[in-house]
């Protein structure tokens, strides 16, 4: 076979076969057909925007973000309304507890934050009792009527020295405690105050905190009490 030939015989291998050109041709016959149709139809135009719609992705609904809560009533940012002065209030306690033979053993301690005036057991209290004795009372009834006329806010601490009443029908420091500080508070309320009073029992948790020069003896003394802490601001009504 001539080279001439075999050349001839190449060509046609890589020419595309007859067929392929009318499926070509009858492809764009029939494009051609549907763009005419779709040309001369009438679309609906609520079906083909909803189509849009879904496809159109600045449109869609944005996902509603919780708005996250603001610190507006936090503890740290209540505003508590204030009351009487805790310089003024000192000095019109001092002259008013002088006026009761048993409030006027009482200690008043100016503090920064709170005025504290500790009623010692002895004057209101039996040994190892949680009642109120007659002379207790009467100045408890006088301390009411002064705090409320003021309108602080005032708590209400029970102490007692270690060990205390280990014999007795309570069993913890604590418990007598809790009892006689609930017993103060009582006796306000029944004398008029009607502000909501916090009453805490502490029992002997603070007694390391009197005076260690002291003797024992006064030490003691002094952690047998009842403190009532008057705030500088209002208390809530009950």
């Amino acid at each position: 076979m001539h080279s001439g030939e075999q050349s001839s015989i190449i060509l046609d291998k890589d020419r595309a076969p007859p067929w392929l050109l009318s499926f070509a041709d009858v492809t764009a016959l029939l494009l051609t057909f549907f763009v005419l149709l779709f040309s001369m139809s009438t679309l609906q135009s609520e079906k083909w925007q909803g189509l849009i719609s879904k496809h159109d992705s600045s449109k869609q609904p944005y996902k509603q973000l919780i708005p996250m809560p603001k610190a507006v009533n936090n503890l740290s940012n209540v505003e508590l309304i204030p009351a009487l002065p805790l310089g003024y209030l000192g000095e019109v306690l001092e002259e008013k507890l002088q006026a009761d033979p048993v409030l006027a053993r009482a200690i008043i301690h100016r503090l920064e934050s709170a005025i504290v005036i500790s009623l010692p057991s002895e004057l209101l209290f039996a040994a190892g009792e949680i009642a109120l004795t007659d002379a207790a009372k009467e100045a408890l009834f006088l301390m009411g009527g002064i705090v409320t006329t003021i309108g602080n806010q005032i708590d209400i601490e029970g102490h007692s020295a270690p060990k205390e009443n280990e014999d007795g029908i309570f069993d913890s420091a604590y418990i007598l405690s809790l009892a006689r500080a609930v017993a103060v508070a009582n006796e306000l309320a029944r004398s008029g105050y009607a502000q909501n009073t916090n009453i805490l029992g502490l029992g002997a948790s603070r007694f390391n905190q009197i005076d260690q020069g002291l003797n024992e003896e006064r030490r003691i003394a002094l952690a047998r009490r009842v403190d009532i802490v008057i705030h500088p601001y209002q208390g809530d009504a009950r």
